[in-house]
């Protein structure tokens, strides 16, 4: 597999409580991830031959912000590796603050931000700061992505582009993200504000296409609300090396039926040919929804793994084939 964005959560601190947050109750509980730790993962990943980018995470990251410049400044030192973090922009109190704070992380690599603006982040972050945010990141020559969290009645990114008077243009991207009920929106989010497709829906996946690598040094493949469940996880980097991690998950049945495009739908027709998909829902929010669902009741995982297995070959090489053919028609388009 062919990963070319390390991502690293270094711990799950956050100044906010977003009713969104996919993290629960594990936000600001559980071990933080060291820089000896994170530059030693920096360095695995890197050995795997494709890394082009370090992405930090959170949780809020800028919490952890000498720890960030550290393993930054190792990817960059090291490697040439530019890094990308994710963020609410809490830190952006004045426009200074946030030129010197992004200023920091520009020299030692950073070239990228991934900003959130919505209303469930609007209730911890003033938007002054955001706006804040992007105006260094603009002087900077910083790239900046908007990721709007969004329910049926939520304000939507076009709502915040204008409050925030900006547009999207050659260093700033802005995407609409859905609201899954996980973590803390499952509770405190109105089930009314998720539209159901009925069914298991088949959304895009990005199972095998994320490298993430968890506090705890567990490692997860994807990067949808579905990984905040222990079934996704392909191993621990404190007990092996990623290489040998990564190698065992490309013949992983689970991750490779998830990748093959049509996200959980095989898992759920395999249960069904076991007569184990009683406890299904009619409908979904997403597939997200569905596969945090799914493997999230015990025992399902090693239920679905075992009756898969006589399939391991198969989907190895379905999925192996789907990645040619995906990486033929970007070379293709590139050349255009």
């Amino acid at each position: 597999m062919g990963f070319t964005t390390l991502g690293l959560m270094l711990g799950y601190g956050c100044n906010a409580r977003c009713r969104s947050c996919l993290w629960g109750d594990a936000i600001n509980h559980g071990p933080r991830m060291s820089v000896e730790e994170a530059c030693a993962w920096v360095d695995q990943a890197h050995a795997l031959g494709n890394l082009r980018l370090v992405g930090f995470s959170g949780g809020e990251p800028f919490l952890y912000l000498s720890e960030m410049k550290a393993v930054a400044r190792h990817a960059c030192k090291e490697y040439g590796l530019p890094s990308v973090a994710a963020t609410n922009c809490f830190w952006a109190v004045t426009a200074e603050k946030a030129e010197a704070t992004l200023g920091s992380l520009h020299d030692v690599g950073m070239r990228r931000l991934l900003v959130s603006v919505d209303d469930f982040h609007q209730e911890w972050v003033p938007l002054e700061r955001v706006r804040n945010c992007l105006s260094a990141a603009q002087r900077l020559e910083m790239d900046c992505t908007l990721q709007c969290v969004v329910t049926s009645s939520s304000k939507k990114l076009d709502y915040y582009l204008e409050a925030l008077g900006v547009s999207r243009g050659e260093r700033l991207s802005a995407s609409e993200i859905p609201c899954t009920p996980v973590g803390y929106a499952a509770t405190s989010i109105a089930s009314s504000e998720f539209p159901i497709h009925m069914g298991v829906p088949k959304d895009y996946c990005t199972m095998l296409q994320a490298l993430n690598v968890m506090p705890e040094g567990t490692v997860r493949l994807c990067c949808g609300p579905a990984f905040t469940g222990d079934a996704l996880t392909a191993g621990n980097l404190h007990s092996e090396r990623l290489d040998a991690v990564i190698e065992r998950a490309e013949w992983d049945p689970i991750f490779n039926a998830l990748a093959l495009g049509n996200g959980p739908c095989h898992l759920a027709a395999a249960l069904s040919e076991e007569g184990n998909s009683d406890f299904l829902l009619p409908g979904y929010a997403s597939s997200c929804h569905a596969c945090h669902h799914i493997l999230g009741r015990p025992g399902v995982a090693t239920t679905l793994r075992q009756k898969m297995e006589p399939q391991q070959a198969e989907l190895f090489l379905k999925r192996t084939i789907m990645d040619q053919v995906t990486s033929e028609r970007n070379a293709d388009v590139l050349k255009i």
